[in-house]
Protein backbone atom coordinates (compact mmCIF):
# COMPACT_ATOMS: atom_id res chain seq x y z
CA UNK A 1 0.00 0.00 0.00
CA UNK A 2 2.81 2.40 0.88
CA UNK A 3 4.57 1.84 -2.44
CA UNK A 4 1.33 2.50 -4.32
CA UNK A 5 0.79 5.73 -2.34
CA UNK A 6 4.37 6.85 -2.98
CA UNK A 7 3.95 6.07 -6.69
CA UNK A 8 0.76 8.11 -6.85
CA UNK A 9 2.41 11.02 -5.06
CA UNK A 10 5.36 10.89 -7.46
CA UNK A 11 3.02 11.04 -10.44
CA UNK A 12 1.13 13.94 -8.87
CA UNK A 13 4.28 15.90 -8.08
CA UNK A 14 5.60 15.42 -11.62
CA UNK A 15 2.26 16.47 -13.12
CA UNK A 16 2.15 19.60 -10.95
CA UNK A 17 5.75 20.70 -11.43
CA UNK A 18 6.77 23.68 -13.53
CA UNK A 19 8.60 22.72 -16.73
CA UNK A 20 11.00 25.42 -17.83
CA UNK A 21 12.88 23.22 -20.27
CA UNK A 22 16.14 23.43 -18.33
CA UNK A 23 15.94 19.85 -17.10
CA UNK A 24 15.05 18.62 -13.67
CA UNK A 25 16.70 20.19 -10.66
CA UNK A 26 18.00 17.79 -8.03
CA UNK A 27 15.44 17.30 -5.27
CA UNK A 28 16.73 18.46 -1.90
CA UNK A 29 14.61 16.78 0.77
CA UNK A 30 16.66 17.06 4.00
CA UNK A 31 16.36 20.38 5.80
CA UNK A 32 14.31 22.34 8.31
CA UNK A 33 10.95 23.67 7.21
CA UNK A 34 8.74 26.26 8.99
CA UNK A 35 4.99 25.68 9.07
CA UNK A 36 3.06 28.29 7.04
CA UNK A 37 -0.50 27.02 6.67
CA UNK A 38 -2.85 24.25 7.76
CA UNK A 39 -5.68 23.39 5.36
CA UNK A 40 -4.89 26.59 3.44
CA UNK A 41 -5.31 28.87 6.46
CA UNK A 42 -2.64 30.98 8.12
CA UNK A 43 -1.55 30.29 11.70
CA UNK A 44 -2.79 30.20 14.38
CA UNK A 45 -5.07 27.41 13.20
CA UNK A 46 -7.98 26.30 15.37
CA UNK A 47 -7.73 22.52 15.75
CA UNK A 48 -10.57 22.08 18.27
CA UNK A 49 -13.34 24.32 19.57
CA UNK A 50 -15.72 23.00 22.23
CA UNK A 51 -18.79 24.67 23.62
CA UNK A 52 -18.58 27.87 21.58
CA UNK A 53 -15.04 28.76 22.63
CA UNK A 54 -15.14 27.45 26.20
CA UNK A 55 -12.15 25.29 25.20
CA UNK A 56 -10.02 25.99 22.12
CA UNK A 57 -6.87 24.20 20.95
CA UNK A 58 -4.90 26.07 18.28
CA UNK A 59 -1.63 25.41 16.51
CA UNK A 60 0.44 28.59 16.77
CA UNK A 61 3.61 27.53 14.95
CA UNK A 62 5.59 24.49 13.90
CA UNK A 63 8.62 23.13 12.15
CA UNK A 64 9.62 19.90 10.45
CA UNK A 65 13.21 18.74 10.20
CA UNK A 66 13.94 15.98 7.69
CA UNK A 67 17.39 14.52 8.35
CA UNK A 68 19.69 12.88 5.77
CA UNK A 69 19.54 9.60 7.77
CA UNK A 70 15.78 9.31 6.93
CA UNK A 71 14.56 10.42 10.37
CA UNK A 72 12.38 13.43 11.16
CA UNK A 73 11.51 15.70 14.06
CA UNK A 74 8.30 17.71 14.09
CA UNK A 75 7.82 20.47 16.68
CA UNK A 76 4.40 22.04 17.10
CA UNK A 77 3.59 24.91 19.42
CA UNK A 78 -0.04 24.61 20.48
CA UNK A 79 -2.16 26.91 22.61
CA UNK A 80 -4.92 25.74 24.93
CA UNK A 81 -7.44 28.45 25.77
CA UNK A 82 -10.33 27.96 28.14
CA UNK A 83 -12.52 29.83 30.55
CA UNK A 84 -11.86 29.10 34.23
CA UNK A 85 -14.77 29.83 36.57
CA UNK A 86 -12.48 31.67 39.00
CA UNK A 87 -9.61 33.00 36.86
CA UNK A 88 -11.55 33.82 33.70
CA UNK A 89 -9.81 33.29 30.32
CA UNK A 90 -6.64 31.17 30.55
CA UNK A 91 -4.14 30.36 27.78
CA UNK A 92 -1.23 27.93 27.96
CA UNK A 93 1.36 27.31 25.23
CA UNK A 94 2.99 23.89 24.93
CA UNK A 95 5.51 22.46 22.50
CA UNK A 96 4.67 18.97 21.23
CA UNK A 97 7.43 16.93 19.57
CA UNK A 98 7.00 13.95 17.28
CA UNK A 99 9.87 11.94 15.83
CA UNK A 100 10.04 9.08 13.40
CA UNK A 101 11.34 7.88 10.08
CA UNK A 102 10.53 8.67 6.48
CA UNK A 103 10.74 7.04 3.09
CA UNK A 104 11.36 9.06 -0.06
CA UNK A 105 11.00 8.26 -3.70
CA UNK A 106 11.87 11.19 -5.92
CA UNK A 107 9.91 14.06 -4.31
CA UNK A 108 7.24 11.86 -2.65
CA UNK A 109 7.42 11.22 1.09
CA UNK A 110 5.87 8.86 3.58
CA UNK A 111 6.56 9.69 7.25
CA UNK A 112 5.75 7.40 10.19
CA UNK A 113 5.77 8.84 13.71
CA UNK A 114 7.38 6.63 16.34
CA UNK A 115 5.05 7.62 19.20
CA UNK A 116 1.67 6.79 17.71
CA UNK A 117 2.37 5.39 14.22
CA UNK A 118 0.60 8.35 12.56
CA UNK A 119 1.45 8.27 8.86
CA UNK A 120 1.95 11.49 6.92
CA UNK A 121 2.13 11.50 3.13
CA UNK A 122 3.26 14.32 0.90
CA UNK A 123 5.93 15.73 -1.34
CA UNK A 124 8.71 18.31 -1.64
CA UNK A 125 8.61 20.85 -4.44
CA UNK A 126 11.40 23.43 -4.45
CA UNK A 127 11.49 24.92 -0.94
CA UNK A 128 7.96 23.77 -0.12
CA UNK A 129 7.03 20.66 1.87
CA UNK A 130 3.39 19.57 1.80
CA UNK A 131 2.27 16.86 4.23
CA UNK A 132 -1.18 15.43 4.89
CA UNK A 133 -2.64 12.95 7.33
CA UNK A 134 -6.08 11.65 8.22
CA UNK A 135 -7.74 11.78 11.61
CA UNK A 136 -11.11 10.08 11.62
CA UNK A 137 -13.05 11.61 8.74
CA UNK A 138 -10.81 14.70 8.53
CA UNK A 139 -7.81 15.29 6.30
CA UNK A 140 -5.24 17.84 7.50
CA UNK A 141 -2.76 19.35 5.05
CA UNK A 142 0.30 21.18 6.35
CA UNK A 143 2.42 23.39 4.09
CA UNK A 144 5.96 24.21 5.22
CA UNK A 145 8.67 26.40 3.69
CA UNK A 146 12.37 25.52 3.93
CA UNK A 147 14.28 27.89 6.21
Amino acid sequence: MRRVLIGLLCALSVACSDDEGSGPEPIQIPGTYALETINGQQLPYELLNFLNGAYVLSQVSGSMTLNPNMTFREESRVRESFVDAVLGPVSTDTTVVFTGTYEAQDSALLLTATQDAVVYFGFVSGNRLTLSYEVGDSLFTFVYRRN
